[in-house]
């Protein structure tokens, strides 16, 4: 009887024997370890100089914690560099629970005195299961890099300079447009047929496929999505010109053909040139969009055309 029990007892430990104990202490030891993510931003002009004293709004959290932080404010150095690190303990040898690695997130807005604010769409994210580094690399832009040299010495008397700078901060450092990208250095007073413009040129961020728009699709396209939108902004800021002249928005769109693969993109320059009093009359809605085109100047590569949007 006591041959049979022992039997028993060795075949079943040995059918045991293949089943491990993932976390029990009196058999394994579960290695923990620190984890720590750091994320550097440094802060560039375009010229590639550092950009002192900005202020970095910022909040950083990890997923384990639900990532639930509240937002905190620093100053780059004079470097133009910022660092911030956290640190999480995880469970080096377990693979497979939601402890084993560590996930941070991190989300940031930046501001200086005389430049756009930029504010970060995509935040930035770390995943791993040992420490890591993240550098940013962040350029802003002076108000004054948007505008023409001979704009920035311009006599106030013709032109409010202020409202300007605050229509650029709106349009260009808080990311108004997604269809365009303000150029640097475009914003000028221009003269077309004996009449003086505010002008200023965007730069489309998409490609557009030449299969299925023409030229002129491009810039009605080109009206409802940048221009009108800048448009409907300018007019909230009365009285930029000392007198009134009207405005000029220029604007470069792309467009290839799509059914081949090396197909380069041909930019195509258009011109709007807007009168001030077709503005107001838009503004103050008695006249639709339509008959603000039809009002205005509207070129193609430098020949004129008729726009029509519908």
């Amino acid at each position: 009887m006591k041959k049979l029990i022992l039997v028993m007892l060795v075949g079943f430990m040995a059918g045991c024997a293949g089943v491990p104990k993932i976390h029990d202490s009196e058999f394994e030891t579960v290695t923990r370890i620190t984890v720590t993510h750091i994320y550097e931003i440094k802060v560039t002009d375009i010229n590639n100089k550092p950009v002192p004293n900005a202020e970095i709004k910022y909040k950083l959290g990890t997923i384990r914690n639900s990532y639930v932080p509240a937002s905190e404010k620093a100053l780059t150095n004079q470097d133009g560099l910022f660092t911030k690190s956290i640190s999480e303990t995880i469970d080096q040898q377990d693979t497979f629970s939601s402890t084993s690695s560590m996930t941070s997130i991190f989300t940031y807005d930046i501001s200086a005195d005389g430049y756009s604010n930029v504010f970060a769409r995509n935040a930035q994210i770390l995943r791993s299961r040992s420490s890591e580094n993240k550098e940013i690399l962040v350029t802003m832009h002076s108000s004054r890099a948007y505008f023409d040299s001979n704009y920035i010495n311009l006599d106030t008397d013709v032109i409010d300079k202020s409202k300007i700078n605050n229509f650029i901060e709106l349009i260009a450092g808080k990311g108004m447009l997604a269809e365009a990208n303000l150029v640097d250095g475009s914003v000028k007073i221009t003269e077309f047929k004996g009449k003086k413009y505010l002008s200023f040129k965007f730069s489309s961020t998409k490609v557009h496929n030449s299969l299925t728009l023409d030229r002129y699709r491009v810039a009605k396209n080109a009206f409802e999505d940048v221009i009108r939108t800048v448009l409907k902004l300018l007019i909230d800021f009365d009285n930029i010109f000392k007198p009134q002249f009207g405005y000029n928005f220029n604007f470069i769109g792309y467009k290839k053909d799509f059914s081949i693969t090396l197909d380069t993109a041909t930019p195509i320059m258009y011109s709007f040139y807007i009168p001030q009093n077709a503005v107001t009359a838009y503004k103050n809605h008695d006249i639709t969009g339509q008959q603000l085109l039809d009002k205005s100047i509207i070129l193609m590569d430098g020949d004129k055309i008729e726009l029509k949007l519908q």
